[in-house]
């Protein structure tokens, strides 16, 4: 099984172009070790939206010398895609036939009294102390995995802690917010355990709801490594 943390960023919410895109190969999703990362840009076939100016700062002129968006694409080798809202990435990139987990779906569902479930509100949320350090870049591609992966560090944490401490697994996780950034490796045992299928029109603001449901249905084990079972979207 080969997943990867993945985002964009877009020329805005209308028919968005990929202009920068990121990704991390996890070894597994019980170890989150990192295996391999990637950062590219790419020039769009539109102008960039003022309000994607606005959250990127990644200029029109700054992509003329770039391969053209329709260039990208992910490894050959994605089984599953993770990600915060990830079914706008995976639609960006033009909806490839890879099983999707949607980190903000799994906030939304763990810690339903947080007034905000952004990727920075969840930073902050449960890395306060780091989290100012860990924001200075966000809306960075690269930067929004590597936060990413530190926010599924604590579903897992949270999953483990509400389904009991059987099947325990290894996972990696950072420690001070510099080491956190560069993805250096600390460990902590947790475990996944079943979890309802989540509605994305509810936990994702999604307009639709994502095509497909768990691997066998709704409460029914996703194909994940031994004890790691969570939502998972597929086609």
């Amino acid at each position: 099984m080969t997943a990867y943390i993945f985002d964009s960023e877009t020329t805005g919410l209308n028919d968005p172009h990929l202009i920068e895109a990121a990704w991390l190969q996890l070894e597994s999703i019980s170890s989150l070790a990192v295996t391999a990362d990637f950062l590219q840009r790419y020039k769009p076939g539109k102008p960039i939206e003022l309000s994607a100016l606005a959250t990127s700062h990644i200029l029109d002129e700054e992509l003329a010398g770039f391969h053209p968006h329709t260039d990208f694409n992910l490894p050959i080798d994605v089984e599953y895609l993770i990600g915060h809202n990830v079914d706008y990435d995976w639609r960006v990139i033009g909806e490839p036939d890879v099983k999707r987990i949607c980190t903000r779906a799994l906030s939304s569902k763990l810690w339903p009294d947080a007034d905000s479930h952004t990727q920075s509100a969840m930073i902050y949320l449960h890395y306060r102390a780091e989290a100012t350090g860990l924001l200075r870049n966000a809306h960075a591609a690269l930067d929004d995995v590597k936060n990413c992966r530190l926010l599924l560090v604590k579903i897992l944490d949270q999953l483990a802690a509400e389904r009991g401490p059987a099947g325990t697994r290894n996972v990696h996780i950072s420690g001070k917010a510099e080491r956190a950034a560069a993805l250096q490796p600390g460990h902590r045992r947790v475990h996944l355990g079943y979890w309802p299928q989540p509605d994305c029109r509810r936990y994702c603001g999604e307009h639709q709801r994502s095509e497909g449901l768990f691997e066998g249905g709704h409460r029914q084990k996703a194909l994940l490594p031994t004890s790691t079972r969570v939502p998972v979207y597929g086609r």
